[in-house]
């Protein structure tokens, strides 16, 4: 009504002209002088409920369409026309407002009908709030799980590999495990933690502690669950004590313990921060301001 009038005088002031072919609208039932003015202050208050309501709906469009505000226009129609079509080729609906009931009846029809447009409106808004709400909730999770799985040390070789130590593989397939531990020494000696002739003699120890101790051992390597008993505390009862496996204890205990930082009082071969560092001392650049643990590691 009072947005419909601004639009056409716009549309009218732009084009410079008048639409003179407008249909005016009926002749209405509008009863006595009485009833006109007793319905004077309710039909003020419909016209600017239709405003009001009009308005949200154009909202409403601009805020769905937030991404491509260049098409709200064309999205707002009435009954299938653009806004500016509908005012200026505006037909009374006889059906939905018939001419021969009161204009108070009328009004009531369309105050009724416009409750129901704003009720729908505030339910869809609703349910497009709930859902653009989940979609960025459901972004924000994608973003935290990309981030998580990006620094996931399983994106690691070294961390991949480090399944050679695991009991379970190295009597299950010990080729496989074989294979995985020679990667893992290629990996120590290109970051410089061991010499060529040490990861030789590392490897034909691990070989050798396949063979002797794994083999001799296979129930209690087959059954080992890391939740009863820590893989460091495990393996240390096979080779902590074996001058034969001395090179490949030591080496085992240096990356048990860059697999999990720098936990000393958590380890059962050193038990607090001086004993961490001597038994890293040459293969770390420990005592310097910044010390870089596992710069090798991120490979």
């Amino acid at each position: 009504m009072a947005l419909a009038a601004e639009l056409s005088s716009e549309r009218n002031e732009v084009n410079g002209r008048e639409y003179d072919d407008v249909t005016p609208p009926p002749a209405l039932t509008v009863g006595t002088l009485d009833v006109l003015v007793g319905l004077s202050d309710e039909l003020a208050k419909l016209d600017s409920f239709v405003e009001s309501v009009v308005k949200k709906v154009a909202q409403y469009m601009a805020d769905v369409l937030e991404d491509s505000r260049d098409k709200v226009q064309e999205n707002l129609l009435a009954n299938g026309v653009d806004l500016v079509t509908y005012i200026t080729r505006f037909q009374w609906d006889m059906a939905k407002y018939p001419i021969k009931q009161s204009l108070k009846n009328i009004s009531e029809i369309i105050a009724k009908q416009l409750t129901q447009i704003d009720n729908d409106l505030k339910a869809r808004a609703s349910a497009y709030n709930n859902l653009k709400g989940n979609l960025q909730n459901l972004e924000r999770k994608n973003a935290t799980e990309k981030k998580l799985l990006d620094k996931c040390p399983l994106n690691y070789a070294a961390v991949r590999l480090m399944a050679c130590l695991d009991p379970v593989t190295m009597i299950s397939d010990e080729r496989r495990a074989i294979s995985m531990f020679e990667k893992l020494l290629q990996l120590l000696l290109n970051a410089k933690w061991h010499t060529a002739e040490d990861c030789d003699q590392i490897l034909s120890e691990y070989k050798m502690f396949l063979t002797e101790m794994v083999q001799h051992h296979k129930e209690e390597f087959q059954g080992y669950r890391s939740s009863s008993c820590r893989l460091d505390a495990f393996m240390g009862r096979f080779a902590g004590d074996k001058a034969e496996y001395a090179i490949l204890w030591k080496s085992m205990k240096d990356l048990f313990t860059l697999s999990h930082g720098q936990a000393a009082v958590e380890r059962g071969y050193s038990v607090n921060k001086d004993m961490l560092v001597t038994n890293l001392k040459g293969r770390t650049d420990v005592s310097s301001p910044n010390p870089r643990f596992f710069d090798w590691w991120l490979i």
